[in-house]
């Protein structure tokens, strides 16, 4: 939870009232220190840059709840059916929460609802952490932790402005992830998370290969919906990593 102490008495209290709503809602599945970390974690992300802060902790609780469902669904601690979809805002102008809004409105409880603002296409992540998930344990490729992680990016076609690659001087340990609720999987680092550290920005196109420690943090910028087939960001990407002094794994 952010530290209570340093925000007023009712954005306290609608904090704490925010988890208990979640705990309730995600009794079963998900501990009560993970519940209050991905509202700490959300209320940072949008506290980083909000002006207006009337509103903070009900815009941290939808978007905890958001992350919370997606987690669930993914790790299959819930699966009712319902599609999803998904609002993206490439210039952080707010129209993917007016989407969502309104799509809430007519689906009425049929379909479940994403949004994700912001600066970055691809948040903040590191590649490392997903290999150490339990699920993972007895495969191969938990034998590369102990080694260099790269990872593999070729550009078939990108935008004409913006999709740059962001890479910080940042590699997260197991505590650091905690702090933000990101131990077996990584992402997303909230902006607060990178905030200071060094970083370069990496304009690529089409034909380009980056190779990379994907145990650093790093994102992509977003850029402009494309007008075509040529103007959209394509790329492969896939994984390599010692297993041991002579054998060599990748994976995507």
């Amino acid at each position: 939870m952010p530290d209570l102490q340093e925000l007023s008495p009712e954005a306290n209290l609608a904090l704490k009232t925010a988890a208990g709503h979640l705990r309730r809602q995600f009794e079963g599945n998900f501990s009560i220190e993970t519940i209050e970390q991905f509202l700490a974690t959300s209320y940072h992300q949008f506290a980083g840059r909000a002006t207006i802060t009337n509103f903070l902790p009900l815009m941290a609780e939808r978007f905890a709840r958001q992350r919370l469902h997606a987690l669930a669904r993914v790790e299959g601690r819930r699966d009712d059916g319902m599609p999803i979809v998904l609002f993206l805002c490439v210039h952080n102008a707010g129209r993917s929460q007016i989407a969502l809004g309104w799509f809430n409105h007519l689906a009425e409880r049929r379909a479940i609802a994403w949004s994700a603002p912001g600066p970055y296409m691809l948040e903040p992540h590191d590649d490392l952490a997903p290999l150490a998930m339990a699920r993972q344990h007895g495969f191969e490729v938990q034998d590369v932790l102990r080694h260099v992680t790269m990872a593999v990016n070729m550009y078939i076609s990108t935008p004409h402005t913006g999709g740059e690659l962001r890479l910080w001087n940042l590699r997260p340990d197991r505590e650091f992830r905690r702090r933000y609720g990101v131990e077996d999987r990584g992402h997303p680092y909230p902006p607060a998370a990178v905030e200071g550290y060094p970083s370069i920005v990496i304009a690529v196109k089409p034909g380009d290969c980056l190779v990379f420690n994907g145990a650093f943090v790093h994102a992509v910028h977003s850029a402009p919906a494309p007008s075509g087939p040529h103007d959209a960001r394509l790329s492969l990407t896939f994984f390599v990593g010692f297993k041991d002094d002579r054998s060599v794994l990748w994976w995507t």
